[in-house]
């Protein structure tokens, strides 16, 4: 005998063989329903309920953990970068103060090996 299912009425002729069934939605609901040969309707019912919640709590902690990070980038990317400037902003100085008369300052670099040391040698033979 065929059962109707409550969400389809009656489920008509069966499915073909192979054919995938569809799934349907009501609220948090889903329902497959498949007619077998026999005339039998399979009907088999699961609640997302669960589902939808964990997806709705790895969407914020997905959100919380992004506005942490943006913040702690925010707040190291100064700290960086202002370490990466201090040798330029070094050579600025003294730059400055052999500008205003202070012909004897030198930068004397500790790192000769990088670019910025390279180029405080550089600024200290020019002036010698």
């Amino acid at each position: 005998a065929t059962v109707p299912s409550p969400l389809r009425g009656d489920p008509g002729p069966p499915d073909p063989p192979g054919a995938t069934p569809a799934v349907q939605e009501s609220g948090d609901l889903l329902t497959v329903s498949r007619s077998l040969a026999d005339g039998s309707t399979l009907l088999l019912l699961a609640d997302a309920s669960d589902v939808r919640e964990t997806v709705a709590q790895v969407r914020l902690v997905l959100l919380v953990t992004a506005v942490a990070v943006l913040l702690a980038t925010a707040l190291v990317v100064p700290l960086v970068v202002g370490g990466a400037l201090r040798p330029l902003r070094r050579i600025t100085d003294v730059a400055r103060s052999i500008t205003r008369g202070d012909r004897g300052r030198r930068l004397r670099p500790t790192a000769p090996g990088t670019d910025l040391g390279r180029t405080a040698l550089a600024f200290d033979e020019m002036l010698d």
